[in-house]
């Protein structure tokens, strides 16, 4: 059986576009739901699967709203930096510059300079993203 949460994520999952209007309508209002629900940690993979699909994008200020509302759940951050070794992404990244910011200077084993570092260098990433982590190096030396 399917519980709301289920539903919430499913919704999340199903999104192909962060262009079309009825697509972030449906978007933003699984985000509200999952965010007010009782168990909002359970989405944390499905959000950052929304990153990686639109790795250049901000969801027209959608996916500022997603980093804020992740930033506020426990023991997000092993998920994000899972997320950015499967796929860089502008809003992943950032999370990993925002933990660098606030005096995290690694999740577990992981160095976040040496994960944003290793972004950076990687022809596989997309070049608008390893753009983003240029500047955030920067800002870090």
């Amino acid at each position: 059986m399917q519980t709301d949460v289920d539903n919430i994520i499913a919704t999340i999952e199903d999104i192909e576009s962060v262009e079309e209007v009825d697509d972030l309508q449906k978007l933003e209002d699984a985000v509200d739901q999952l965010f007010k629900s009782s168990h909002p940690e359970r989405g944390v993979d499905a959000l950052l699967r929304l990153f990686e699909r639109f790795p250049e994008s901000d969801g027209y200020g959608l996916f500022r709203t997603i980093l804020h509302g992740l930033e506020r759940l426990p023991d997000y951050e092993h998920k994000v930096i899972e997320s950015v070794q499967r796929k860089p992404a502008r809003f992943n990244v950032l999370m990993v510059n925002r933990m660098i910011n606030a005096g995290v200077p690694t999740v577990g084993n992981t160095d976040l300079l040496a994960l944003l570092r290793a972004v950076a260098t990687n022809p596989e990433s997309n070049e608008a993203v390893r753009e983003d982590v240029r500047g955030f190096l920067e800002w870090q030396d």
